[in-house]
């Protein structure tokens, strides 16, 4: 997908200076921009940076890596995002109107669950005696291919996104669901969790899964208005289904029973044993098309110009993915006319309160933002996220 998605990229951009060239007069009329938006974050509202580093890389995960873990009532949130874009906008200046078509690779993982089963899982349950409440832990992880494509008229841009779902995985359980560990060989379990595997056809072009969706971006700026002290902007990605088709699996699993360790006869004919437990957790396999909403994304901006400051709020959500609301404000200062600094304080996502700085250089037709969401993240014992993202726009005439 990313190699045709480059390919189309190019005799797209090719075809239009072609026909652009042909004519000086819509050259000096037309503005054609290259623009690329990319994000990468880890995030937990409880576990440091160092957690994730020693996880990914290897090395003795500490105690202080595994941070606070008192609050057994505590329900937590870890995630990270990838989101890579590149795109192109033909944008007529006299009539305020044009298109743009835009690749997006789209990576984001996420988990909501207790402290005490994170307790149990990386400290084990000589400390836990109590039920363990399972009913709000839910995760997913997915990786889509994304091409949207549609027109701008003044302030606003609509169109459509086509996505191919790479993988697809997700996983809840239902209300009520426990277990307990009254001792290391008396555990008594009640479940009925739901999981979802959509797997990738690497050698195919048509995938296990697609999506098809609505794009729509509101700006009350445009080049017409360009000195209005405020401002404000709303915008809404991937608005629509996501269809899996019939090579996905779908278990849902109901099952109650008490474990009080293994006997002598048990562990002697362990393989009569292994395949009585196993029926007793046996999942139904569902295998037929299905539909739910996709993972949109929406982000809403609202900022004032004074003089050479910049105060701006904004409020950003992707559904579907265990993603807090995440509110954010602060300021920016322009010192010179190519540079522009800023810092910001947010809440919300896969992270709490984050503070955050952000870097705008500009020059000629080209424009590069730079932000870093979480400052504390470059100590990875303290910080709990860190993530940068990359905005370029680049006006090619």
């Amino acid at each position: 997908m990313r190699f045709w998605s480059a390919i189309l990229f190019v005799i797209v951009f090719n075809t239009t200076l072609s026909v652009l060239s042909q004519n000086n007069d819509s050259i000096n009329k037309t503005s054609i921009t290259s623009y690329s938006n990319n994000y990468i974050s880890i995030n937990s509202t409880h576990i440091p940076i160092n957690f994730f580093r020693k996880l990914y890389s290897g090395g003795m995960i500490e105690e202080k890596d595994k941070g606070s873990t008192e609050k057994l009532k505590r329900q937590n949130i870890s995630g990270f995002e990838l989101d890579f874009s590149l795109g192109l906008k033909i944008f007529n200046k006299k009539k305020l109107s044009g298109w743009y078509l835009n690749f997006q690779n789209l990576s984001t993982g996420g988990a909501k669950y207790s402290q005490k089963l994170f307790n149990l899982i990386f400290i084990g349950n000589k400390n836990i005696s109590d039920q363990i409440d399972l009913e709000n832990t839910s995760f997913h992880f997915r990786k889509h291919q994304l091409f949207h494509l549609g027109f701008i008229q003044k302030k606003m841009s609509i169109g459509m996104c086509f996505g191919n779902i790479i993988n697809e995985y997700q996983g809840e359980f239902s209300d009520g669901d426990y277990f307990s560990l009254y001792s290391p060989y008396l555990w008594e379990v009640a479940v009925q969790p739901s999981f979802l595997i959509l797997e990738n056809k690497p050698k195919s072009i048509i995938k296990n899964g697609n999506s098809i969706g609505f794009d729509f971006e509101y700006r009350s700026e445009n080049k017409s208005s360009e000195n209005k002290k405020f401002n404000y902007s709303f915008l809404v990605n991937n608005l629509g289904v996501m269809i899996f088709h019939d090579y996905y699996k779908k278990y849902e699993i109901d099952t109650s029973f008490y474990y009080q360790g293994l006997s002598i006869d048990e562990i002697s004919n362990i393989d009569s044993t292994i395949l009585n437990y196993s029926t007793i957790i046996e999942p139904n396999n569902i295998s037929e098309n299905e539909f739910q909403i996709s993972p949109f994304f929406t982000y809403g901006e609202f900022n004032y110009q004074l003089n050479n400051f910049k105060i701006f709020t904004n409020l950003m959500y992707r559904h579907k993915s265990q993603y807090l609301p995440r509110l954010n404000i602060g300021i920016e200062k322009r010192t010179t006319n190519k540079l522009a600094l800023g810092t910001s304080l947010s809440y919300g996502g896969y992270n709490k309160f984050q503070w955050g700085t952000n870097l705008i250089y500009s020059e000629n037709n080209f424009n590069l933002i730079i932000n870093v969401n979480n400052i504390f993240g470059f100590l990875p014992s303290l910080g709990r996220s860190l993530g940068f993202n990359f905005k370029l726009n680049w006006n090619l005439n």
